[in-house]
């Protein structure tokens, strides 16, 4: 699969205006930005396009204003905070479209920014509308699509603009394309998917795709309980999926992949809050929960990343927010940060909760790839087609 990149345009953009798609949909904790990686991941595209002479038009959205304008959600707060970071004082339009933010790009030098309001305040943007999608090309020469994370929405500012740009991936996007299909692709080589969380109805076209596609599958977190009630054990008054257990024994029966259960667990019970104990499948009683898996299914999973050249992780192995329950969660963290490091597996984790536990273990400099793309990175493992990937595709 070849991807048109934004090297293509080198030498092509002296004096143009290029609109580039980010991911800025950044935490915010009581007014202050509290993790500036999605931005600081998108430099290298932006320093580019200035280095080429273009005058940069930056679309993203932030939170869920579902299509209706919030001065709570306004991207304002954005502007000094690019602006220091760019080192370049970075020009704001409230509108999205029509003649406000054509004056400023008029007004604009070449390298100079300019960041729109929220892209979501406008309900055609998730409706993919037409008009809107060729009113934001108006403004630009060219396209960059560089939020990956957003590219499974079929929104006008991903796939709709693409119509009447020539539209290319930025470096960003490149680098989690490259990643992601290095490894998911690669099925010839002895792979393995370490799946986990609370829920099976959140994972389960997940785990039906990985199932056919991987060698090994670890089913862990909460979500295991209801595979080891679909095969006939008792685990009492633990979290299960009733409505799911004949979807979890199609995925167990029909599976190409070995599938990987848990068989010993950190547990509390009802009589005892505090103190936990580790039991095996047997003798689980009436009152345990359980809330990490234990150290005997943790090794088997350990030897499973061992005997792999190609480690796929996404989903914590227990509740790793309590550090009785982190055990096995940091373990495998650990173990995989250690064999990547040693050259043995090429390894690749996403999902909010299992980055926070991979850097709770601090290991995540030592994974080949961490991803940050959410919901793309799921729909990825599903086996989806993402839209805004398509049309990027060089199909010459």
């Amino acid at each position: 699969m070849i991807i048109k990149s934004i090297t293509e345009l080198e030498g092509k953009l002296e004096d143009k205006t290029v609109i580039v798609r980010v991911d800025f949909n950044i935490p915010v904790i009581e007014g202050k930005i509290s993790d500036y990686t999605r931005i600081m991941s998108s430099l290298q595209s932006i320093n580019y396009l200035q280095e080429q002479g273009a005058k940069i038009v930056l679309i993203t959205h932030f939170g869920r204003p579902e299509g209706k304008t919030d001065p709570a959600l306004s991207l304002a707060f954005l502007v000094p905070e690019l602006t220091k970071i760019l080192k370049r004082d970075v020009k704001f339009s409230y509108q999205h479209t029509g003649h406000e933010p054509k004056q400023i790009i008029e007004s604009m030098k070449v390298g100079d920014i300019l960041l729109l309001e929220n892209i979501r305040f406008n309900k055609n943007e998730e409706l993919n509308n037409k008009k809107f999608a060729l009113d934001l090309a108006a403004l630009g020469d060219f396209y960059i699509n560089e939020a990956f994370s957003c590219s499974h929405r079929p929104h006008a500012s991903i796939i709709g603009i693409t119509a009447h740009l020539p539209s290319y991936a930025g470096f960003l996007f490149l680098n989690e394309v490259k990643n992601l299909t290095l490894i998911l692709d690669d099925v010839k080589k002895q792979s393995l998917a370490i799946i986990g969380g609370k829920k099976v109805s959140t994972k389960l076209h997940i785990l039906a795709n990985l199932s056919q596609k991987m060698n090994k599958l670890a089913i862990v977190g909460a979500m295991a309980n209801t595979f080891l009630k679909a095969k006939g054990y008792q685990v009492w008054k633990s979290f299960y999926e009733n409505e799911l257990l004949k979807e979890a024994k199609n995925i167990l029966e029909k599976s190409k992949a070995e599938i990987i259960l848990p068989d010993d667990f950190i547990c509390i019970s009802n009589k005892d809050t505090i103190n936990w104990k580790l039991k095996n499948l047997s003798n689980i009683q009436q009152d345990d929960k359980i809330f990490d898996i234990g150290p005997n299914s943790a090794f088997l999973i350990c030897q499973a990343i061992y005997n792999s050249e190609v480690v796929v992780w996404n989903g914590p192995l227990g509740v790793f927010e309590d550090k009785r329950f982190a055990f096995a969660t940091d373990t495998i963290a650990r173990f995989i940060g250690a064999r990547t490091q040693a050259g043995a597996i090429k390894s690749i984790a996403g999902g909010g909760d299992t980055v926070s536990a991979i850097n709770n273990s601090h290991s995540a400099e030592y994974f080949s790839y961490i991803s940050t793309a959410g919901g793309a990175f799921i729909e990825l493992l599903e086996g989806k087609n993402l839209p805004g990937l398509c049309l990027l595709i060089d199909e010459s």
